[in-house]
């Protein structure tokens, strides 16, 4: 594998970036980090997922807002809607 940025073979770093670049602060700035298991960070690659059918009016902790939240994820929706419940004082 070759360096991101210069695209050299080198030893690279947690960035898959060469060390010459890697200590360039603005080069290694603009890279996000890369584990074995993917990137982390605010990278998300799994792009966003579809919004939530509709607002639920349970409140946050009640066994009904657990009970929507856990079919919103079964369906691989976004778990929080805007108009969803809240406590009065939010």
């Amino acid at each position: 594998m070759s360096c991101l940025h210069c695209d050299r073979d080198r030893g690279l770093s947690g960035r898959n970036l060469c060390s010459t670049c890697y200590y360039q602060l603005e080069i290694r700035n603009r890279y996000p980090l890369v584990l074995a298991h993917g990137y982390s960070g605010d990278v998300d690659f799994n792009g966003l997922p579809p919004p939530a059918e509709s607002a639920t009016g349970a409140l946050p902790g009640t066994e009904e807002k657990i009970a929507v939240l856990a079919e919103r994820a079964a369906q691989r929706r976004a778990l929080w809607h805007p108009e969803d419940g809240k406590f009065s004082g939010e």
